[in-house]
């Protein structure tokens, strides 16, 4: 292709159009991409600052077909070899001539960034810039990155205000200035950039820089998901759901975890699954809450790994899948889950039941109440108590069981109150171990109702009551507690 002759900046600019029109072709695409970019690299040549910029973007990113461009190539490509008709093959060549690709070449890419920032184009110095802030084919520089984006932010470009307000905030290359990045944010923000929208909502929510307002950050976020960020749609839902900054609202929290869950956010697929388990605000369906689980999971979400790993483990929304639980899990309590760690020992113990599933559940458990855990410090009481895969030892029973009460877990507290009643691995105390049987029954533990029955008909810690006692013995019958009832008819 022939230099074009030019005589003016319009000239170059036209050329330049002219180019952007044929790198975006749909049609004859590779043959149109090909003649824009010669274009471009003679206009570059020619020291036009803008083609300099978009040259070095395209050595930056490579180019070659996207993927439905390739499948559609090589259909057709098949079709041809079969030795179909020879209109195929003009399609082919119609719809893509030579399969055109630039080979991405950072260096290149550093150089015309370089001279086009050298003319002062805002652009190229931000992408200069962007290159220094990412370690891209240069060393990793947060100063000279600053330094550059400094200067296309003082000719307002917002990509640039914005990036500047991110060294600020944490700290890259310079001392964190809150105050400092908020200024940039909103620079940013106020020209519609929607990254900068959301970075001012999140500065908003933590009172970093600002003061702390819910209701300012809702309003940055819904600017932002008007832009489509799927960040912004999330913590809109999350907003909605739980009522911070703006009255709860569970159909739009619905309405926008459903469009950041549509586009693969992890955290909106794994709070609309929790939704969808719990018919919170939409009809229950547990087929869709497990396939939402599912997606997260995919994207490694700790949480969604976990009631993944329940709900197969119970066969909710789908057939029970024990392998895909335990897999479930074990990924969860990987990533530090500590919910995760006490659900994988008790699938060990419940369903393998060997020395080393006990060995392996008691170390979860263990992992699991240094984090404070009550339902992992209640399986380690059960563990000693009943000594599975350890030595019986009522004392460290009596322990675990102590520590998960002061947590409130309603099985422990029943436990607890056994172990007073019977004096296992403490001094037999009646009184104790009343209140918290009471306790337990308060939150709905049916033994307790059948233990403190026991207590009343033998006036143990209270006087002798076999009215009461057959009182409680009914209200544990009606849940079919098998001793419960026994009892009921024994104290006839």
């Amino acid at each position: 292709m022939p230099k074009p002759t030019v005589s003016s900046a319009a000239d170059l600019e036209s050329i330049y159009k002219r180019a952007l029109t044929l790198l975006g072709s749909r049609v004859n695409k590779n043959q149109e991409f090909e003649e824009g970019f010669e274009l471009i690299k003679q206009l570059a040549a020619q020291e036009y600052a803008p083609a300099q910029n978009k040259l070095g973007l395209m050595y930056r990113k490579g180019h070659r077909m996207d993927q439905d461009d390739i499948k559609v190539y090589n259909k057709l490509r098949l079709v041809a070899n079969r030795g179909t008709a020879g209109v195929v093959r003009r399609n082919m060549r119609a719809m893509y001539g030579k399969v055109f690709h630039i080979t991405r070449n950072t260096t290149k890419a550093f150089d015309l960034f370089k001279l086009a920032a050298g003319q002062k184009l805002a652009e190229a110095q931000y992408n200069l810039g962007s290159m220094y802030a990412e370690g891209d084919g240069v060393p990793l520089d947060y100063k000279e990155a600053a330094r550059l984006f400094q200067l296309a932010a003082e000719q307002l470009y917002a990509p640039a205000q914005y990036h500047l307000g991110l060294i600020h905030e944490r700290g890259y290359g310079v001392a964190p200035n809150y105050e400092e990045a908020v200024g940039w944010y909103r620079l940013a923000a106020e020209q519609k950039h929607d990254l900068a929208q959301t970075a001012m909502g999140f500065m908003c929510v933590k009172g970093h820089g600002v003061a702390q307002d819910y209701k300012e950050a809702f309003d940055w976020f819904e600017l932002a998901a008007e832009q489509d960020n799927i960040r912004a749609q999330y913590y809109l839902g999350f907003m909605y759901e739980e009522g911070v900054g703006v009255a709860q609202d569970l159909i739009q929290a619905f309405n926008y975890l459903k469009l950041a869950a549509d586009r693969g956010h992890a955290r909106a697929q794994y709070r609309l699954g929790v939704m969808y388990e719990k018919g919170n605000g939409i009809v229950q369906n547990l087929k869709q809450a497990r396939k939402l689980y599912r997606l997260a999971a995919a994207q490694h979400h700790d949480q969604a790994l976990n009631n993944l790993g329940l709900m197969y483990d119970r066969g909710s929304g789908g057939k029970r899948n024990l392998t895909g639980a335990f897999s479930a899990f074990r990924e969860a309590a990987a990533l530090g889950l500590t919910e995760a760690k006490t659900n994988l020992g008790i699938l060990c113990v419940r369903e393998l039941g060997k020395t080393d599933d006990y060995i392996e559940a008691r170390h979860l458990f263990e992992s699991a109440a240094k984090q404070r855990n009550a339902e992992a410090l209640y399986n380690l009481g059960i563990m000693y108590e009943k000594g599975y895969g350890v030595d019986k030892d009522c004392k460290k029973a009596f322990g675990y069981y102590k520590s998960a009460v002061g947590q409130s877990h309603a099985q422990a507290q029943y436990s607890l109150g056994v172990m007073y009643s019977t004096g296992c691995g403490v001094t037999r105390n009646y009184k104790k171990a009343i209140e918290l049987f009471k306790l337990a029954i308060t939150q709905g533990i049916v033994p307790a109702l059948f233990a403190l029955g026991v207590m009343y008909e033998n006036g143990q810690g209270v006087p002798e009551d076999r009215r009461e006692a057959r009182r409680l013995y009914k209200l544990a019958a009606a849940e079919e507690y098998q001793d419960a009832i026994a009892a009921l008819r024994k104290i006839y």
